[in-house]
């Protein structure tokens, strides 16, 4: 189950993909000495597999957290959650404060899991890394994951499927 804070209180949802609409973008200071200076904060509303807008446990709309820094480079963390609401990639010409007003109210989607901290202990939850997409991923809100091909194409030869004792017979 993946932790969300609303107030004191926590809220769990179940680990998967869903959608997220950006809702707001928001600049803030911290003093952190891991993480200094001016950090983006991006809020979105989550609606599950199932088409249902998450809550928290008073009934309002959940609101979840990012946090990034403002960079947009290559291997920042901003950029795929960007390119994925704008379904396109960043190029040079693109100027960060548009790309700003570009994002707000756009949705992709992102895989969430839990996140521990390093006793072991659930603290909140992230999402998983490489996950920001700007296409629905096979098996989210009904589409299943072994879809037909594209036109023009070939269906995919199924693999033989190896049992670990038939180790000796995979061929590679």
């Amino acid at each position: 189950m993946v932790h969300f804070k609303a107030g004191a209180d926590p809220i769990t949802v179940d680990e998967g993909w869903y959608k997220a609409t950006l809702t707001k973008l928001e600049e803030r200071e911290f003093a952190d000495s891991a993480f200094p200076g001016l950090r983006v904060i991006w809020h979105f509303g989550l609606v599950n597999s199932n088409g249902k807008t998450m809550e928290d446990d008073r009934g309002f709309e959940l609101d979840f957290w990012v946090f990034t820094s403002q960079s947009v480079g290559a291997k920042s963390n901003a950029r795929p959650i960007i390119e994925a609401l704008l379904d396109r990639s960043i190029n040079r010409d693109d100027d960060g404060d548009t790309l700003a007003a570009a994002v707000e109210g756009k949705s992709c989607y992102v895989k969430i899991a839990d996140y521990y901290d390093e006793r072991g202990e659930p603290h909140g939850s992230r999402p998983v890394q490489g996950t920001w997409s700007s296409k629905r991923p096979p098996g989210v809100g009904g589409q299943h994951a072994a879809s037909a091909p594209a036109r023009g194409r070939p269906a995919p030869t199924p693999q033989p499927q190896y049992e670990p004792e038939d180790i000796d017979s995979v061929p590679f």
